[in-house]
């Protein structure tokens, strides 16, 4: 058995309760030893892209494939299965600012360079 009482408070004003301290619940914003003020955030060189179309049929099969850039910003690309290698060496390159001779193209895991630029993105 349950015994269940209830008390009729209506007629008494709703009093918010005070919030319990937490620790280490502020901002922050500095570490112990750093000085007060920030240092100014430095910009990045803005990157010019060229305009670079790829065309993707959306009758045929297609993928999105990521790519990790040298400065670590990330680009995504939809091609199609039938695309080369090339094709997404070029799109790496103009996302770069890098020539398409200065780098080179690895998949994740596992770790493969893709040296034959004229294979297709399916083999």
């Amino acid at each position: 058995e349950v015994f269940v009482s209830l008390k009729n408070n209506r007629d008494r004003n709703f009093e918010k309760p005070k919030q319990k301290w937490t620790a280490f619940s502020g901002s922050g914003g500095r570490s112990l030893g750093s000085s007060k003020q920030k240092e100014p955030v430095k910009e990045e060189p803005k990157i010019e892209k060229k305009e670079f179309v790829i065309k993707v049929d959306d009758s045929k099969p297609k993928t999105t494939i990521q790519i990790r850039l040298y400065d670590g910003r990330r680009a995504k690309v939809q091609l199609n299965l039938s695309h080369t290698i090339s094709v997404l060496k070029q799109f790496a390159s103009n996302e770069s600012g890098l020539s398409v001779d200065s780098f080179e193209l690895m998949t994740s895991y596992p770790r493969k360079v893709l040296k034959d630029v004229s294979k297709t993105l399916q083999e």
